[in-house]
């Protein structure tokens, strides 16, 4: 779905950041990158992305762990 508007936060042991991200592109795919800094072994990091279009909203979560 194009133009969706897009917002990130991201969990790190030493608290959330948060990203206002671009919208979705003509295919309906939008990508970021950001920096986790030094996360001590094992420390899980989650990434949650919030989506709206008009009245329609959707939400994605995904983690991954820092070896």
């Amino acid at each position: 779905m194009p133009n969706v508007a897009l917002y990130a936060v991201v969990s790190l042991a030493s608290g959330e950041r948060h990203f206002p991200l671009l919208p979705t592109n003509a295919s309906g795919n939008s990508t970021f990158g950001f920096e986790i800094g030094r996360q001590s072994p094992n420390a899980t990091v989650t990434v949650e992305v919030f989506g709206f279009s008009g009245a329609l909203t959707a939400t994605g979560r995904d983690s991954f762990t820092c070896r």
